[in-house]
């Protein structure tokens, strides 16, 4: 069976397992970061560079779902409910 480098590629879904990833990277950078060992200061660094890159994939997320919303994404469905006064946004779907 033969074995490429993308055999190594790993995914993280940031949605869904992002604080777990950012509490890990966290944890390296505050435990590395001030080693005297330059091979520990180094990671320290890429943890950071991980952390400040899915910082930006998460934002570029949050900015399209709201551009999103904006744009149509979501509707307004008028309430039956005389409370309400016919003002109950829904999402599409319910």
């Amino acid at each position: 069976m033969p074995v490429a480098l993308s055999d190594l590629d790993v995914c993280i879904n940031l949605y869904r397992d992002g604080e777990k990833l950012f509490d890990l990277l966290k944890a390296v950078i505050r435990e590395w970061l001030e080693s005297p060992w330059p091979h520990e200061q180094e990671r320290a660094d890429y943890a950071q560079e991980l952390f400040n890159e899915s910082l930006k994939i998460y934002q570029q997320y949050l900015n399209d779902a709201h551009e999103q919303a904006r744009s149509g994404f979501f509707y307004a469905r008028r309430s039956q409910d005389p409370e309400t006064n016919g003002r109950t946004l829904r999402l599409l779907g319910e």
